[in-house]
């Protein structure tokens, strides 16, 4: 049987952090972009998934042997289900870069990350090496682009 319950549910006590009031999940269609060129055709992947929990938003695309030539610039996702929480600071980087063939990194990188600025559908990738600044990573265009990533972000939906 389904047990539906307007208003919510609590969790383990009945303050206000206990209140579970917001569940979804479903796809979406991500879109590799450039920050200076576009792929000279469009590539998406209509399988992105995601799961909403509460105000937090987590998220997996993956892009297999597509076509990125054309593309220049930082390396972009457009399309996230939800606007990222608008927010003062630094940008919410985290998540996990599965593996990658058509992005360039600075040399000696040791660590790839998911970068979300505030107020945005869209994300970029950014990678450091230890004890360094963390750049953009670049397009270099190809006829087998692969990306998988995931992350997690806030938002005020």
């Amino acid at each position: 049987k389904n047990l539906y319950l307007s208003g919510g549910v609590y969790l383990g006590g009945t303050g206000s952090a206990n209140h579970l009031d917001d569940y979804e999940e479903g796809t979406f269609t991500a879109t590799l972009t450039g920050s200076s060129s576009n792929p000279s055709s469009t590539v998406q992947d209509v399988g992105a998934y995601y799961v909403k929990i509460g105000r937090q938003v987590f998220f997996h695309v993956n892009f297999i042997n597509v076509n990125s030539t054309g593309a220049g610039g930082s390396v972009v996702v457009t399309g996230l289900p939800f606007v990222s929480l608008a927010s003062s600071g630094d940008s919410y980087v985290g998540g996990n870069v599965a593996w990658y063939v058509g992005m360039s990194l600075n040399s000696n990188v040791d660590q790839v990350a998911v970068n979300i600025s505030h107020s945005q559908t869209q994300f970029s990738f950014i990678g450091s090496a230890s004890g360094t600044t963390w750049s953009d990573a670049v397009h270099n265009p190809v006829s087998g682009f692969y990306l998988r990533a995931s992350s997690n972000y806030p938002t005020a939906s």
